[in-house]
């Protein structure tokens, strides 16, 4: 029983990275992918999870040797217009993530049937998205770290469970396989879906999490192995049973994930596989609790960021060393994230999330080539990085830039 509650406290940081990672981008670049494309792009929701495993755990790496988190790195060694490109990107990012999910919340719940609040469709739903964000904030705000973990816990198995009983209740349908594994003509469905699998800018919450833990120099670097992998299996298979689901019900019928009925779709013929009356709402539960859980990573982990990087630039240490969510700054931040995505919120769910796991994978490659120099010192003894690793960073790169090429042509 010790040796099981141990591996609890070791896998809940991965658990965690999931639920923010997994919610809506995941959901929505399976579903892009599998509409577009079918089956064959299965190859890129594992490359997705294996990439973000590694770069994660690279940024581990880096932190438990140097005592710096990657953010910290770039905010105070490299050069001043390259701090505000990030910081600028970050500032956008964060509008836009908040935005989609809070939007996704509003979409969600809204296939239960609730009481509408409005007549026009458009701004029922981003009435439902707000209330959603400021009950979300209450959570976060008044919770302890603890309870925290523990709820995300159980929203991450609720998620799995489902859309896994959804995924075995699918019949294949052989269209939905008879595509090509690389479409040169949709590149940027491939760079939805790499991107989109266990999040993108988000993997910097594991090093504010791994801190909550203590977790302090490379003897728990095979800590963050284990709990990582943990959290990029569960987000892999989850994006695989999405692909499958919505190649199999959806695009033999010629809907794509772009379509304002396609959610309602996907809802409706899932739940008739499983019986109309439970079917239906046990799908619709699973992917509700995909963006909640995901909505209510980002409150938690994101101000995070804002807040490491305040510190640094005003030089403030003192401060940098007690509890970030202690800090008006992280406070005043999440109020910040949910009143400008409010702004957005009329606009179709779908938009954001297109926009969000577009302009979230440029990050990919900005990480990638941080750890091919960081990760590459002497200093790093035995834990320097593999020539292997490397090729693999260095492939990845090429891969994005390919993909942007071949789109902008």
């Amino acid at each position: 029983m010790p040796e099981i509650k141990k591996y609890v406290q070791i896998v809940l940081p991965g658990i965690l990275l999931a639920a923010t990672g997994i919610g809506a981008s995941d959901f929505f670049g399976a579903t892009w992918a599998g509409t577009a494309v079918g089956t064959s792009i299965l190859w890129a929701i594992v490359l997705g999870a294996l990439l973000k495993y590694l770069l994660t755990a690279g940024m581990a790496k880096w932190q438990l040797f140097s005592g710096k988190t990657l953010l910290e790195t770039w905010l105070t060694s490299f050069p001043k217009p390259v701090q505000w490109i990030f910081i600028s990107y970050f500032l956008i990012w964060t509008i836009l993530v908040s935005a989609a999910l809070m939007g996704a919340c509003g979409m969600a719940i809204n296939q239960f049937d609730v009481p509408k609040l409005h007549d026009n469709t458009k701004y029922n739903n981003a009435i439902y998205a707000a209330l959603h964000g400021i009950l979300g904030w209450i959570l976060v705000r008044f919770i302890r770290f603890e309870w925290f973990e523990k709820a995300i816990s159980f929203i991450v198995g609720f998620m799995f469970l489902t859309i896994l009983l959804c995924c075995f209740r699918v019949e294949p349908v052989s269209p939905a396989i008879e595509m090509q594994s690389f479409p040169l003509d949709k590149p940027v469905v491939i760079l939805a879906i790499i991107s989109g699998i266990g999040g993108t800018v988000t993997l910097l919450s594991f090093s504010y999490w791994i801190k909550e833990k203590n977790w302090n120099n490379l003897s728990y670097f095979n800590h963050t192995k284990i709990s990582l992998a943990t959290g990029y299996i569960i987000s892999g298979l989850f994006g695989i049973c999405i692909l499958y689901i919505v190649a199999h019900v959806l695009r033999p019928h010629g809907i794509t994930a772009e379509s304002e009925e396609s959610a309602k779709i996907a809802f409706k013929k899932v739940g008739a596989l499983m019986g109309q009356d439970i079917g239906k709402y046990f799908f619709i539960s699973g992917f509700y609790a995909a963006v909640i859980g995901s909505m209510l990573g980002v409150w938690q982990s994101v101000p995070y960021f804002f807040a490491d990087g305040y510190f640094l630039l005003k030089k403030q240490n003192t401060e940098r060393n007690t509890s970030y969510t202690n800090t008006t700054v992280y406070r005043y931040f999440q109020i910040f994230m949910i009143l400008t995505a409010m702004i957005f919120l009329v606009q179709k769910a779908q938009i954001l999330l297109v926009l969000y796991s577009l302009f979230g994978s440029l990050f990919m490659p900005m990480v990638a080539v941080s750890l091919l120099i960081l990760n590459s010192k002497k200093e790093l003894g035995k834990y320097k990085n593999h020539w292997l690793l490397n090729t693999f960073f260095i492939f990845v790169i090429l891969l994005y830039a390919c993909i942007i090429v071949i789109e902008l042509q």
